[in-house]
């Protein structure tokens, strides 16, 4: 991850197996303090069973 990323935006696979991956391996390489959002992660009131959401 670039030292000087200014915003991370993660829009990609929703599934718990993705998300368990980015925020084992993504999220620590990114500089502290970067704003960082997830698209989608939950869709209505709840999120759905195996879902990054979930």
């Amino acid at each position: 991850m670039p030292a000087d990323t200014g915003y991370l935006f993660i829009d990609a696979d929703h599934g718990a197996r993705f998300a368990h991956w980015y925020i084992e391996n993504v999220f620590p390489a990114v500089p502290a303090g970067t704003p960082t959002s997830v698209h989608d992660v939950v869709h209505g009131r709840r999120p759905k069973p195996f879902s990054e959401g979930s």
